[in-house]
């Protein structure tokens, strides 16, 4: 994904956050890193996780679910987050409820779903205009 692609996602989660009046205290970007390899190292997704842990942010604003995660395993560990801690997390183009009451194997499934579609398309929906 090039460089003018991340700006106007990020644009738009800015504008999220104004909207919402929560301040923004920081910005994880791994420009280049694929999120639907379970090997790649992603530095900043990987430093998110730590200051998320060390209680630094309690939402996390993202421009499209599949740009936080393609992983099932990371995904579930943010719906846990969100029943166990409380996060908030919102993408630009709609809400994500990750603090669904729903039974561990609907969970599953919906995470797996999310995945293959993420992984068989391969690219991000343009952004509108």
């Amino acid at each position: 994904m090039d460089g003018l692609a991340i700006d106007r996602q990020r644009e738009d989660c800015e504008n999220l956050a104004r909207f919402r009046r929560w301040e923004v205290v920081e910005t994880y970007v791994d420009q280049s890193k694929s999120a639907t390899d379970r090997t790649a190292i992603r530095p900043d997704y990987d430093r998110m996780v730590a200051d998320y842990l060390l209680g630094r942010f309690d939402a996390i604003i993202c421009y499209d679910l599949d740009r936080l995660t393609r992983q099932p395993r990371q995904l579930e560990d943010w719906i846990d987050a969100a029943e166990l801690r409380g996060l908030a997390l919102v993408t630009a183009n709609g809400d994500a409820d990750l603090g669904c009451t729903l039974p561990v194997g609907d969970r599953h499934h919906c995470c797996f779903d999310s995945s293959k579609v993420t992984t068989s398309t391969g690219s991000s929906i343009p952004r509108p205009g």
